[in-house]
This record gives structure tokens, sequence and C-alpha cells, in this order.
């Protein structure tokens, strides 16, 4: 288990952790409110990628927009089949960051809960994970509080919810 949460963490600090991903027995990581920018999410996915240990990240409250996620995303959930929890609640993903973490969603059965509450995602975004939701085979609990999607999109989310055989969605 590493904890950093609520402790500033240069970029130089950030790459000697992502850098002993690749090797270390690490499966909990707790990066919440500790300053991390998308060059940190960055430099943390092509390690994470790699690593066959992570079972939890939290990089809530960390300012991470969409070009983070995304990388994220790409680079190492795409890959990854250890991560079981990736909290990135009270970022700045928006709807972009949301149709990144979806499409990956759709081929990833083994993330089982995704905490994006208060990350500004409107109804695109919710619509996406949604969807990716309905392709999944795993099991997977979204959580969504604190987000800006209309009645429309949570009805999405909860028709998903509904079909889908091991979808769990919390408003």
């Amino acid at each position: 288990r590493v904890i950093f949460n609520e402790n500033p963490i240069t970029f130089i600090g950030l790459s000697a952790v992502a850098s002993s991903l690749t090797y270390a027995r690490i499966t909990h990581i707790d990066f919440a409110n500790c300053a991390i920018d998308d060059d940190g999410a960055r430099k943390l996915a092509g390690n994470l990628g790699q690593n066959t240990f992570v079972r939890m990240i939290d990089l809530s409250a960390n300012g991470l927009t969409a070009d983070g996620i995304w990388v994220l995303a790409e680079r190492a959930l795409s890959v990854n089949r250890t991560l079981e929890v990736l909290k990135l609640t009270d970022n700045d993903i928006r709807d972009a960051g949301a149709r990144a973490l979806a499409k990956v969603l759709k081929t990833n059965d083994v993330l089982q809960e995704l905490h994006l509450g208060g990350n500004s995602i409107r109804d695109d975004g919710a619509k996406a994970l949604a969807e990716a939701a309905l392709a999944r085979k795993g099991r997977l609990e979204l959580f969504l509080h604190g987000n800006l999607y209309s009645a429309t999109a949570k009805g999405a989310l909860s028709d998903a919810s509904r079909r889908a055989t091991m979808f769990y969605f919390f408003d």
C-alpha cells in the first residue's frame, strides 16, 4: 500500500513511484489530493499498464482533465488486467474524459468500481458510460454523484442498470 493522500508530490517523486510500479508488489495507491496534474497522469499511465499487482488507485481531487484521463485510459486501462477500483472523484474530466473511459470500459471487464463524482460530466458523457456498461461482460459499480447531466441521461443510466446483468449505477 502506498498512501500519499493530501501530500503534494513533485513530478520527480511521482516519477520514482511510477517507475517502481513495473516491478513493485503494490496493491493500493492513494494519490488523492496530491496536486498530480495531467503530466503526472501520463507518467503513471505508462507504468501502470505494465503492473500486475495494483488493484486500487485513487487520483481524486487532483485537477485532472480529459487530457490526462485519455492517456490513463489508453495506456493503462486498455492493457492493465488487475486494476479493480479507480477513483477519480472531484477532478475536471467532463464529457471528453467520460467518453475516453467509456471506450475502454467496453473491453476492460476487470475494473469493478469507477468513481466519477464531481467531474462536470453532462449528458454526452453519461450516455457514453451507459452504452459502455451495456457492452461489458464484467461487474461495474459506477459512482456519478454531483455531476451535471439531465434527467434524460439519468434515465439512460438507470435503463442500462436494469438491462445489464452486472451494472450498478449510483447517483
